[in-house]
């Protein structure tokens, strides 16, 4: 069975509690969005957040845990089974969000599926995707490591549903792979969601990534939270994290607060699971 190392945070009341899943960013970890979890807490929500195995900046990178993106959510499902059996939350109140490819993540738990001939075209090389910075050998370790056999069944793999009907509304932050996305999944999509995104974006350029999502899915409230924020303003700073230090790659350019924009975001997130996830 794929592991899971699972970080919760909970109030000091017992009981169950409103739950929002957390869902880290490639290659990233779940302390990177400590202040989200943090805020959240705060408000009385048990927030629960898994280390993708395989993916995680806290474990060792396998080319399985970059490629295999469908197996996140199932990640947070099976936690959410445990979390449902033991009492800890309230079922009916549960969210979710996450970051980059956590923002994915987030949004296949309500329905979107991956468009199984893009999806081959991906591990064929034939898109005109860059690898992750954090594993730039991506599909050649891939095929080094996975037999071709094997590799031809994850195409219809990846176009299978993930979604998890305990999911009540997603909150995705500068959601990537979604050019991957199929444009049906997302049109099919009947529960609350909130795209935000950074306008100098490189990383998963808006365009084809939270704009283009944010337009597909019915009522969806989607808007960048400033137009000289990039894609990593949205993760703890080093100094913040404590559990990894951050390369050079998630500096912020000149005139970007860090701080504001974690605390504009905090309090829209709030707003949005309050909204959805409160009597």
């Amino acid at each position: 069975m794929r592991p899971a190392n699972v970080v919760k945070n909970a109030p000091p009341a017992g009981g169950p509690r409103p739950a929002v899943m957390l869902s880290h960013g490639t290659g990233g970890s779940v302390w990177h969005l400590e202040w989200l979890a943090e805020g959240l807490v705060a408000e009385g929500y048990l927030v629960v957040g898994v280390e993708h195995h395989g993916n995680t900046a806290v474990d060792k990178y396998l080319p399985e845990g970059f490629t295999r993106v469908w197996d996140r959510p199932r990640d947070l499902s099976r936690v959410l089974d445990v979390l449902a059996d033991d009492k800890l939350i309230d079922a009916g109140r549960v969210g979710v969000a996450g970051f980059s490819l956590g923002g994915y993540t987030a949004l296949a738990l309500l329905g979107a599926r991956l468009d199984a001939d893009r999806y081959r075209s991906m591990l064929e090389g034939r898109l005109d995707i860059e690898p992750p910075a954090e594993f730039p050998d991506l599909l050649d370790s891939l095929h080094a490591r996975v037999d071709a056999a094997e590799l031809a069944g994850w195409p219809e793999e990846a176009a299978a549903p993930v979604d998890d009907p305990r999911i009540r509304a997603a909150y995705a932050l500068a959601p990537a792979l979604s050019e991957l996305v199929d444009e049906a999944s997302l049109t099919a999509i009947d529960r609350p969601v909130t795209v935000r995104w950074g306008g100098a974006d490189e990383n998963a350029p808006p365009a084809e990534n939270g704009q283009r999502v944010s337009e597909l899915i019915p009522g969806a409230d989607g808007r960048s939270v400033g137009e000289r924020v990039g894609h990593f303003a949205f993760i703890a700073e080093a100094t913040e994290a404590g559990r990894a230090e951050l390369p050079e790659l998630f500096v912020d350019p000149p005139g970007v607060d860090r701080g504001a924009v974690h605390a504009g975001v905090l309090a829209d997130a709030v707003a949005f699971f309050n909204g959805r996830l409160r009597p």
